[in-house]
């Protein structure tokens, strides 16, 4: 448990180095973006690879995954551009907004019952 405990403090030190990250490199939040994903993909075909546990999946769930990579990929350019046309506080409170939009989408996507607790935890 305390183990865990210093991980989540961890990644949400990180998770803050973020904004700081992004207001300080000179890209467009497009740009930036795009190599954050392209560094992203890369790494998963690696692991991949070299774990020999990949299967292939059928289309259909290649287009939602794909899809999911999307509405991310839409959250990081507003997250960016949220810090690069105002100031990094409102950006990292842009932030955890990932977690409110996917408890409202995920039902609608997926056609199941709306979960009140995802959405309060988000």
């Amino acid at each position: 448990m305390r183990r865990a405990f210093l991980l989540l403090h961890f990644s949400i030190f990180l998770w803050g180095f973020t904004g700081i990250f992004a207001r300080a490199i000179d890209l467009t939040e497009g740009v930036l973006v795009w190599y954050r994903m392209l560094l992203t993909s890369l790494c998963w075909i690696a692991i991949g690879y070299f774990s020999k546990r990949v299967k292939l999946l059928p289309v259909k769930e290649i287009f939602n995954i794909s899809f999911v990579g999307l509405l991310v990929a839409v959250h990081w350019l507003f997250f960016y551009g949220s810090i690069k046309y105002s100031n990094i506080s409102i950006g990292m409170s842009c932030l955890p907004m990932i977690a409110v939009f996917s408890s409202i989408l995920e039902p609608i996507i997926t056609r199941d019952k709306f979960k009140c607790n995802e959405f309060m935890l988000g």
